[in-house]
């Protein structure tokens, strides 16, 4: 299915996903030990080493020892910031990325700074209303998929898309 917008998408080097809330229905799990976990998407897996190979891709959270876990997982840089912006513009600093050619793909308040000044932004269709306002301002993708739904596949669909036309 193609979609419209009035944005064409240069060549991104870089994409950010949070991950609760993108990557997982941002629930918690508990076992009966009391410990917590996380449900991630199969199909994602598979997808993030595939974008992997065209893209820089990292994971920029704020929670904390989960979610390593999984970016070791599947091979994905993980950071951790209570301020996800001023984390990302140094990220992006260190390692000779233009904010303008970052994609970031999140779904709460503390992912708008990220999304309001990069480049290219999506969020899941279940992304509280704030950040699909703004995501739909900067003509960005509120995507059709549900956050833990397999976001990436989507993610690379819309790529493959836009970036060939």
């Amino acid at each position: 299915m193609k979609r419209k917008t009035n944005k064409k998408i240069s060549p991104i080097k870089l994409i950010v996903f949070d991950v609760d809330g993108v990557l997982t229905d941002g629930g918690y799990y508990f076992n009966e030990e009391g410990k917590v976990t996380k449900k991630y998407c199969g199909r994602d897996i598979d997808s993030l080493r595939t974008l992997s190979k065209e893209f820089k891709v990292i994971f920029l959270t704020g929670s904390k020892k989960i979610n390593q876990s999984f970016g070791a997982y599947v091979g994905i840089e993980t950071y951790n910031s209570d301020n996800k912006f001023k984390f990302l513009k140094k990220y992006c600093q260190e390692n000779k990325f233009g904010l303008q050619d970052t994609l970031f793909i999140g779904d709460a308040p503390i992912d708008l700074e990220c999304i309001d000044r990069v480049g290219y932004c999506m969020c899941p269709s279940d992304a509280e209303r704030k950040v699909k306002d703004k995501v739909i301002e900067k003509k960005g993708f509120v995507l059709i998929k549900k956050g833990g739904e397999g976001i990436v596949e989507e993610v690379i669909e819309l790529l493959t898309s836009y970036i060939s036309n």
